[in-house]
């Protein structure tokens, strides 16, 4: 998979986003394969997370072989949701294909996320759900 501005060039990538908000607060499903990733182990399958989009541009495409690879192999890890975890279009702020808002590499040690979790580490932010995130990643390191 290469990184190119033309998903039907066989690549991935991000794009210019089809639906403009800036600085609010979407709901994130996590993976519903798999919550057993670096990034997802505190975080209980199919979790939802409230967690700030911030961007006036980009969502993620790529094209149709890239998006069933990434299905098949369980690599996509967050997708935008409504409120009761329902992944719908209404609920995709960018247009990101499939809804997606991270995935990991075929490794899995590297995550690719849109939405901000460093913006949902405290109260007074609306939000700590970003910390499962990152406690996910400490808990990965203390257990080698």
């Amino acid at each position: 998979m290469a990184l190119t501005a033309d998903p039907g060039e066989g690549g991935v990538g991000a794009f210019g986003a089809q639906m403009g908000r800036l600085a609010a607060v979407f709901q994130v499903l996590v993976g519903e394969q798999r919550a057993d990733t670096p990034f997802t182990r505190v975080c209980g399958q199919g979790q939802l997370l409230d967690v700030p989009v911030s961007h006036g541009e980009g969502n993620y495409f790529a094209d149709a072989a890239t998006l069933v690879q990434l299905e098949e192999e369980n690599r996509v890890l967050f997708r935008y949701c409504d409120a009761t975890g329902e992944v719908t279009a209404e609920a995709n702020p960018n247009g990101s294909a499939n809804n997606i808002a991270g995935i990991i590499n075929e490794a899995g040690n590297v995550l690719g996320m849109m939405p901000h979790p460093e913006r949902s580490c405290e109260a007074i932010l609306g939000s700590t759900d970003g910390n499962l995130i990152f406690e996910s990643i400490i808990e990965n390191f203390r257990q080698g």
